[in-house]
């Protein structure tokens, strides 16, 4: 018998309505609103959207003394490796050597492209000047020009010619 007045009582509980109270149901709205876009924006913003953007990479500053001198068949082409000017260029850790090697048996053509093939890589190494030698070929105009690069990649402008005839 004692379960039956347990019984009522529970029907009396949930047959009651719930008090309304104007200002809670205010203060839940509140929260509510306030919360929703929170959490909205966390589930929107986290998470890999991109690859990561490398920084800046600047080009080095070009070599400006490029030297040639002839001994014997050799040539040796000698230059300063230039530091930084500012904050907007790199610094060169690699060079390559061009040259242009046309047969003076050939007519003189000053309007034509100069065309260069790469002969050398040259690392810089800590190094504040470069050299480069190699065996010339009677008969022959040679043109060399030096190309700084950075580690990343970021080729420099163009020496200054060092032309000769042999």
């Amino acid at each position: 018998m004692r379960v039956q007045p347990l019984l009522q009582k529970m029907e009396k509980k949930l047959e009651k309505k719930p008090e309304i109270i104007p200002g809670k149901i205010k203060m839940q709205k509140i929260i509510t609103s306030a919360i929703v876009p929170v959490i909205c924006l966390i589930f929107i913003s986290c998470g890999l959207k991109a690859p990561p953007v490398p920084p800046a990479s600047y080009p080095p500053v070009a070599v400006t003394d490029l030297s040639a001198k002839v001994s014997s068949d050799f040539l040796t082409l000698t230059w300063t490796i230039p530091a930084p000017a500012n904050a907007t260029s790199g610094k060169a850790e690699n060079f390559f050597v061009y040259r242009s090697k046309t047969s003076l048996s050939q007519p003189d053509c000053p309007k034509c492209p100069i065309v260069f093939d790469q002969v050398a890589r040259l690392p810089v190494n800590g190094k504040s000047q470069l050299t480069y030698t190699e065996t010339l070929v009677k008969g022959n105009k040679y043109i060399y020009k030096v190309v700084p690069y950075s580690n990343a990649g970021v080729q420099g402008k163009n020496s200054n010619l060092a032309e000769l005839v042999y």
